[in-house]
């Protein structure tokens, strides 16, 4: 998890999404972050370093991917998952057995089976409506729901959802509102505007850039805007182990919010 500090906001979209979450290479002054293929780092000792202990929990470069894609949603916070699923199951794992998700019913075929195949089974309720009318979604809601869950456009019938409803409609029901931006990009829409809590795009690379982060099958998602919620996807992504606490001296973490 990275935190984007005031100047990856500064500036308009276009300029953010170049220079957002860069910081000058201290060995030879690049101004673009270099490729850090290490899986380890150098320490003075047992737990004395400069902030990078191993490549799968620290790295600079996915830092600066994350903090690029948080300034672009207009985010506080970045996770950078190896595919927008992997993003998903992080997400679905902050909930019990007989919580409850209302989640837009055209919905991406992989995110409907996540969902039904893998965590139905184990407990979590599921309700799909048509999200494009707040009355059927508010109807679906049950006081054991706890995510509203919206993709819009849609894939693969490009049905839009009106967020600002969705998100008056999650704050009054006190549950956490997700948005999958794959569609439209933050150049389009940025979802946190409008009270969406955790966002979730996913960017890819065949033959070119079909979308706004050139990367190979890598699902940048659960962009929280800050609160409790940054914690608790923190330890469901297993970046940080349970009951341990976050370094509040690290600018890349913040320690636990009480719930």
């Amino acid at each position: 998890m990275t935190r984007t500090v005031p100047p990856d906001h500064d500036h308009a979209l276009a300029t953010r999404a170049i220079h957002a979450g860069q910081r000058d290479d201290p060995l030879s002054g690049a101004v673009m972050t270099p490729i850090y293929q290490t899986s380890t780092y150098r320490q003075e000792g047992i737990g004395k370093h400069k902030g990078y202990e191993y490549a799968r929990t620290q790295n600079p470069t996915r830092e600066a991917l994350e903090r690029n894609v948080a300034a672009l949603e207009g985010a506080a916070y970045g996770f950078a998952f190896g595919s927008g699923l992997a993003a998903l199951d992080a997400l679905l794992k902050l909930f019990r057995p007989g919580d409850h998700v209302v989640s837009t019913a055209n919905l991406y075929g992989g995110s409907h089976r996540l969902m039904t195949r893998v965590f139905e089974p184990y407990g979590l309720q599921f309700a799909f409506v048509d999200s494009r009318d707040p009355a059927r979604v508010e109807q679906a809601m049950t006081p054991a729901t706890r995510l509203l869950y919206c993709e819009t456009p849609t894939n693969p019938m490009m049905f839009l959802t009106d967020l600002r409803a969705m998100g008056d409609l999650a704050a009054a029901r006190g549950v956490l509102f997700a948005v999958d931006n794959t569609f439209a990009t933050p150049v389009f829409q940025r979802p946190v505007e409008s009270g969406c809590e955790v966002v979730l795009p996913a960017a890819r690379v065949q033959a070119a850039a079909e979308t706004y982060i050139g990367l190979v099958e890598t699902g940048v998602g659960l962009i929280p805007a800050g609160g409790g919620t940054t914690e608790m996807v923190r330890r469901a992504a297993a970046r940080i182990p349970p009951g341990t606490e976050a370094d509040p001296s690290d600018p890349n973490s913040r320690p636990p919010t009480p719930q």
